[in-house]
């Protein structure tokens, strides 16, 4: 599909983009972008790819267009489940909330930066819930964000299928999970208002005040990769700004802290 655009044309979209999203197109990735673009072009009825880049182009991909936002839904994919990665979950139970918990502060900030469709955050809630001693007491505030906002109505609506829950500990399931006749899991209220799920783009220019708080820990997981290094530094120094002196960041496994990141050192 590539070989039918001018060339220059197609990297005059794929800029666009990735300044707007911080997003990097390479491999499979790249081909996902070709696909959406060319749904896109038939939706919004553009004959030819400069024409669609001059109508996506004409906010400079500000929200008021909304078909930046259309075009993001399609390029970023959110298959996930509940607890990915263990060991994250394990250190957050075995050895940062101690840590809290020995402080007797009561209260705790948690961000969940690239939430998907909620599987990260409500794993979290989960976790908080059943490991903070007398939890009626503690101050709990999960903010899940996330750049595509299907995936934000999928989390709100709390329903996963088999798949996504398959490695939730059994006491959890039974506890915060109801199984649907079509064989689907809804969540439990009681986990679902502790979260709060909103609209974020990571690599805007100005973080709102939601985001400029004082977190004790943040969830930045197998985002990074996807961005450009010069978006990630600018996402990590900004991530080292609003995480508390004695917070935590967790990031994915194949993720590393650049060494000009000294904050986060």
């Amino acid at each position: 599909m590539e070989t039918q655009w001018a060339y220059r044309e197609y990297k005059l979209l794929e800029e666009l983009i990735g300044n707007n999203t911080g997003l990097r197109f390479q491999g499979s990735q790249k081909e996902l972008l070709i696909r959406a673009i060319n749904n896109r072009m038939k939706q919004t009825e553009h004959s030819s790819l400069f024409a669609y880049y001059k109508f996506l182009s004409k906010y400079d991909g500000l929200p008021e267009s909304g078909e930046l936002e259309k075009l993001i839904n399609l390029i970023t994919i959110g298959e996930t489940y509940f607890f990915r990665n263990i060991p994250h979950f394990k250190a957050i139970e075995q050895y940062i909330l101690p840590r809290f918990i020995t402080n007797k502060r009561f209260h705790l900030n948690v961000w969940s930066a690239a939430s998907s469709t909620g599987e990260e955050p409500y794993s979290l809630a989960m976790l908080l819930r059943e490991n903070l001693p007398n939890f009626e007491k503690w101050k709990v505030n999960i903010l899940a964000t996330d750049i595509n906002n299907e995936h934000l109505i999928k989390a709100q609506k709390g329903i996963y299928n088999p798949r996504a829950i398959h490695n939730v500990p059994t006491n959890y399931l039974n506890k915060y999970f109801n199984k649907t006749q079509d064989e689907f899991y809804a969540l439990s209220s009681a986990i679902k208002s502790m979260v709060n799920l909103t609209y974020f783009n990571l690599n805007q220019r100005e973080w709102p005040k939601l985001i400029n708080a004082n977190w004790d820990i943040i969830f930045c997981r197998n985002v990074l990769i996807y961005f450009e290094p010069y978006a990630q530094e600018k996402v990590l120094q900004k991530l080292s700004t609003v995480l508390n002196n004695k917070g935590f960041l967790l990031l994915g496994h194949s993720e590393t802290i650049p060494v000009r990141s000294t904050e986060l050192a």
